[in-house]
């Protein structure tokens, strides 16, 4: 198995790659970069903001489908849904 490259050392287990941050859901920022595609609300963030080696800008979207409970009836985002 190849492991990921740190300044240390390589990393070969899910535990080493959560101790560096990687795969840490729970501890992601909401962003107030965030836009409406034809997907879903996407937050977008900085490279590096949220994995030490991104080299693109990543985001996260969820879709319409699940946004679909909180949104009110009277409000615009039903019409991209």
């Amino acid at each position: 198995t190849q492991g990921v490259s740190s300044a240390a050392s390589d990393v070969y287990k899910r535990q080493e790659l959560s101790m560096l941050g990687y795969f840490d859901i729970f501890n992601v920022s909401v962003t107030s970069n965030f836009y409406f595609s034809t997907e879903g609300l996407v937050w977008s963030y900085k490279p590096q903001e949220l994995t030490a080696d991104a080299k693109v800008e990543p985001t996260i979207t969820v879709p319409y489908a699940d946004l679909k409970p909180f949104v009110k009836e009277s409000s615009v985002i039903n019409q991209l849904m």
